[in-house]
């Protein structure tokens, strides 16, 4: 999911270059960005060209993302920093099951 006002920002211009004007300094490079599986990326995030986010993530609104960000991780700030893990590791086995095997959560499971 991602909210309004993401901007994923391209590392597109040189400035190390003497001899080239920084308006004329283009990096013509394809920075791939990846976004994993049940990601979430709140209002006005910015992110750096080329990161991957990583699967069951969440980036905060308003967060500027300079690196890649760890699965199952919650990330907010300037830059933006990881502030906690969403689940456990045994919580996160079960949601991977839930998430590519269709298998309900058990707190979902009917009787």
């Amino acid at each position: 999911m991602i909210s309004t006002s993401v901007t994923i920002v391209g590392n597109d211009h040189g400035f190390d270059d003497e001899q080239t004007p920084m308006r004329l300094a283009f990096r013509w490079m394809q920075n791939i960005t990846i976004f994993e599986a049940d990601v979430w990326v709140g209002h006005g995030a910015t992110i750096k060209a080329g990161i991957t986010v990583g699967k069951g993530s969440v980036i905060a609104a308003g967060a500027i993302v300079t690196k890649n960000v760890e699965p199952y991780s919650i990330v907010a700030g300037n830059p933006a920093r990881v502030i906690k893990r969403r689940f456990s590791d045994g919580a996160i086995e079960r949601y991977d099951r839930m998430l590519y095997e269709g298998r309900l959560m058990p707190s979902q499971e009917r009787a």
